[in-house]
């Protein structure tokens, strides 16, 4: 996607980004990532996460001036900085911060990235939502093959025996919960937890079976 188009809808959700004096980098943080855990793992205070709006968590680094980050659930990690500090420096910082949260694997020394790149790979689905024809590099390595049982998992239990659904886009599993799916970002309808009856959304009891969703 283009980097402009990630500016832009960055900036809907009122985060500035800063103009032309900026340097933009991403980099591949070697496994998709559970923005849930990433949301609360920074503070959710910290952040602004409208999965709905945009399948990414955005925050400015509070150790960096004019510094907006994005980390999208494919395991990409979006920068742009108009600070002192080197973006390198800002990228091998947050991906420490992720691994010490564990919701990444530990950052092998010198992680590649692009700088001042023209196209981010953002999840398919959110590209082809807006109707951008770029690659999204999701079949690249280290990006969103269906490794959700690897050890750069995010530590939830999404892939695993208790899953109620797989998402119909990509295949990763679901708690049931989600309205959007953490892999690939494509809208997840919302089903009873024990009957599997669809939801409209926002539901207190499972009109089917009479389960106490809210509860849940």
């Amino acid at each position: 996607m283009p980097r402009e188009e990630v500016v832009e809808a960055v900036e809907s959700l009122g985060v500035a980004v800063e103009g032309g004096g900026s340097t933009s980098a991403y980099a591949d943080l070697g496994a998709s990532v559970n923005l849930n855990a990433v949301a609360i793992g920074i503070g959710l205070e910290n952040v602004v996460y409208e999965p709905e709006r945009f399948p990414g968590v955005v925050y400015e680094p509070e150790a960096y001036d004019s510094t907006v980050a994005v980390v999208f659930g494919n395991g990409t990690l979006f920068v742009d900085s108009a600070g002192s500090a080197g973006v390198d420096e800002i990228v091998d910082d947050i991906t420490a911060q992720l691994a010490e949260l564990g919701l990444i694997p530990d950052p092998s020394t010198g992680r590649e990235f692009s700088l001042t790149p023209t196209e981010i790979p953002v999840p398919a689905a959110y590209a082809d939502a807006t109707g951008s024809d770029a690659d999204d590099g999701t079949g690249s390595a280290g990006d969103t093959g269906d490794d959700t049982g690897s050890a750069g998992d995010t530590g939830d239990d999404t892939g695993s025996a208790g899953d109620t659904d797989t998402c119909a886009e990509c295949g990763h599993g679901l708690s049931g919960g989600e309205n959007y799916c953490p892999e690939c970002g494509a809208a997840v309808a919302p089903s009873c937890p024990s009957c599997g009856h669809d939801l409209a959304g926002g539901e207190n009891f499972c009109p089917e079976c009479g389960t106490d969703i809210a509860a849940d």
